[in-house]
């Protein structure tokens, strides 16, 4: 689900961002995957760790959580407080990248 994430970009909102994250699946013996923002594009990232570009933020969850946050279902807020959201690097930063997306919508 994260590739089908990025479509959910705003184009407008993130214009002006360049930001590389690292998502971190636990359950999945540390599956990492990324997306990387540039100028109101999202880039789904299989292989990171072959990408020329390190990330801003490394973000350690599990699938459930994942299911949460592309579902809406969740505050990303409420997920770190509870530690079901890892974030290495700055916190707002986390917050702001995913207020860059439209919400889900069935």
């Amino acid at each position: 689900y994260l590739s089908r994430y990025r479509v959910r970009i705003d184009p407008l909102q993130s214009a002006d961002t360049d930001l590389m994250v690292h998502f971190v699946f636990t359950d999945f013996g540390d599956e990492t995957l990324g997306l990387h923002l540039r100028r109101g594009v999202v880039e789904f990232v299989e292989s990171p760790e072959r990408y020329s570009r390190e990330p801003e933020l490394i973000l350690k969850l599990d699938r459930a959580t994942w299911a949460q946050i592309y579902l809406g279902q969740a505050d990303l807020g409420d997920l770190i407080d509870q530690q079901a959201l890892v974030v290495k690097g700055e916190e707002g930063r986390a917050v702001k990248f995913f207020s860059l997306f439209d919400p889900f919508q069935p």
